[in-house]
């Protein structure tokens, strides 16, 4: 998304409030797109079009590529990457360039930083070149440079979970958003471990991975770029919770669970709502959020735009007298 739209959906985002006049902040539903696109420095949509790729489709085919060729170019997508890294505001923190032996990041993207600034020495080119395609040949170098680029120092089993998920995405036919949700809601720091993932599957499609892969990774990119938009509702959720007298940490899962839903019935709805709010008068009032929620949600969330006005449709015809009491 455009930092224009999400003007518009800013701009859009006067919809619902609670009663007493004060003039509140950017919604939810702006702010995780807002932090989606600032804290990826757009690498989703800019590598993707880099390569000429879309998420809808199009995705060249590298099957007959021969293995070597595949490497030289991951080892060019990664030098691209740095490269943008290092033309960003600010450039990279002079401490993750610093070669470390016991960091295979950091090793990285040392040695990525010295053969781009290397011009005119063929000799040391070709030898940090070299050096570059050895450690992009060890297993594990892609969760360690995108683990500490976006969590720091971690440890080897945050790592390793990240990394098990990573594999699985590879390796699967695509799983459902409510199963990508299941897998990450016990985490801790779930935004921005999910983010790791979405770095390292960039990575991937933008170092032509095999044709069957990168179907399948546009796909799972999709319905992580989901899961982040959902928990960037986190704090709203909570809100509805304390407002509706629910317990905390259950509507979020909720609402994945109605977007999943390939047609929402009322019939699979109100027990679940039910089981929820503990008076009609509450369960008036959390039909009511949810349309709210539902209604300026961002059009990602949502499978196709028919979807949103379906589970609205759905809502509307469940409400009691329709005013939060």
């Amino acid at each position: 998304m455009k930092a224009s739209e999400i003007a518009a959906l800013q701009n859009h985002d006067a919809g619902p409030r609670e009663p007493g006049g004060v003039k509140d902040a950017p919604s939810p539903m702006a702010q995780a797109l807002i932090e989606l696109e600032e804290t990826l420095g757009c690498a989703l949509t800019e590598t993707l079009e880099d390569m000429g790729m879309s998420l809808s489709g199009q995705l060249k085919d590298f099957q007959r590529a021969e293995c070597r060729d595949r490497q030289k170019q991951r080892l060019d997508a990664l030098l691209r990457m740095v490269q943008r890294m290092q033309e960003q505001a600010g450039g990279i923190p002079a401490q993750l360039t610093q070669y470390s032996d016991s960091l295979p990041g950091q090793q990285l993207l040392g040695i990525a930083a010295l053969l781009l600034a290397e011009k005119a020495d063929r000799k040391k080119r070709k030898a940090l070149s070299d050096k570059l395609a050895e450690l992009m040949s060890q297993q594990g170098w892609e969760i360690s440079l995108f683990g500490m680029l976006e969590l720091g120092q971690v440890s080897k089993g945050t790592l390793a979970q990240i990394n098990r998920l990573f594999q699985q995405a590879m390796d699967e036919e695509v799983a459902s958003l409510a199963a990508w949700f299941q897998r990450i809601m016990d985490w801790p720091d779930r935004r921005r471990r999910v983010k790791v993932l979405l770095r390292m599957m960039v990575f991937e499609l933008s170092a032509c991975v095999a044709g069957s892969q990168q179907q399948r990774l546009a796909a799972v990119l999709v319905r992580l770029r989901r899961v982040l938009l959902f928990l960037g509702l986190e704090q709203e959720c909570l809100r509805i919770e304390s407002v509706c007298g629910m317990t905390p940490g259950t509507l979020l899962p909720l609402l994945v669970e109605m977007t999943n839903e390939s047609w929402l019935f009322d019939e699979w709805l109100a027990p679940r709502l039910a089981q929820c709010t503990a008076s009609v008068r509450l369960y008036n009032r959390l039909l009511q959020h949810l349309d709210g929620l539902f209604s300026l949600m961002p059009e990602p969330c949502f499978n196709d735009e028919d979807q949103r006005e379906q589970i609205l449709g759905v809502l509307r015809s469940m409400k009691g007298d329709g005013v939060i009491t």
